[in-house]
């Protein structure tokens, strides 16, 4: 199964038989067999037809909408499933202090664990001592989220430990592309935008496994109850950050197959944002 991102901007979607086709003017850009697509990722302005949108509903694939830089504005899904029992069982484990304070702690302790193989990984191959310095200091938080007896210690253990992380992860990103730390809202520098870009991704990823199993996705155990947050999603999705985002932006920018150049200034509210030739690697290498 296969998922489609369409940044061209001006590009139109339609069902062609039993086929996608993507057409700009008179061109058509791509063709795959509509059994065959899993999810379709929109950025900008881009058109589906309505015929389209009604041939990947039935079919249980999914319509994600992101701006033309890569920010999540929603998505379109088929029937939700019919296995209530299995939301009724969620909500029941999400009422149970114990077992979500479990569940809490092993998605932290997973997180924390990726985080520092990562560092360690890296330290190896780059010949650099900062990061491996890093992972052994966080071996005191895994220890601390392991031993973890209330929900509240528990996040504020996470922070602590992820901070620490991103210490290390700043050793690993060129000097001359200004990270020092994780910033979110704006990001403010190329490797703040391509983490926000991975992990909005990663998010629709992780929701759109929630929605498959028959789950809510808005019940998680690590991340608490709060209005629009699809906080199951951000709870499967913590264990996966360093693998599946952090470690490729590492690589994307040490290597150059990203750099300074794919990036241009913003607004006052997006200071600086990924250009669409960056925006197409990225998406490649993702």
């Amino acid at each position: 199964m296969a998922c489609l991102y369409v940044v061209e901007q001006g590009a139109v979607l339609g069902r062609e038989g039993h086929k996608l086709v993507v057409r700009k003017g008179q061109e058509v850009l791509q063709e795959l067999p509509l059994q065959h697509v899993e999810c379709v990722y929109i950025y900008g302005q881009v058109q589906v037809t309505t015929a389209l949108v009604h041939s990947l509903l039935a079919l249980g694939s999914e319509l994600v909408f992101l701006t033309a830089d890569g920010r999540y504005c929603g998505r379109l899904l088929g029937r939700e499933s019919s296995r209530a029992d299995l939301r009724l069982l969620q909500y029941r484990r999400a009422e149970d202090e114990s077992w979500r304070l479990a569940m809490a702690k092993q998605i932290v302790a997973a997180k924390l664990h990726n985080q520092r193989a990562l560092l360690l990984r890296f330290s190896r191959e780059y010949g650099l001592d900062g990061p491996g310095i890093v992972a052994e200091r966080m071996k005191f938080f895994l220890g601390r989220a392991e031993r973890s007896t209330r929900q509240s210690a528990l996040m504020g253990i996470e922070g602590s430990g992820t901070a620490l992380y991103f210490q290390g992860l700043r050793m690993l990103i060129p000097p001359e592309l200004g990270f020092t730390r994780r910033v979110r809202r704006p990001p403010t520098d190329p490797a703040n935008v391509l983490l926000s870009l991975g992990y909005t991704l990663l998010g629709c990823l992780a929701e759109s496994a929630v929605a498959a199993a028959g789950l809510d996705p808005y019940v998680g155990f690590l991340h608490s109850l709060a209005y629009g947050r699809a906080s199951l999603a951000l709870d499967l999705m913590e264990e996966f950050r360093p693998l599946l985002v952090d470690s490729l932006v590492v690589r994307l920018l040490r290597s150059g197959q990203i750099g300074a150049d794919d990036f241009c200034t913003g607004t006052a509210e997006q200071p600086i944002r990924l250009g669409s030739e960056g925006l197409k690697k990225f998406l490649r290498a993702f």
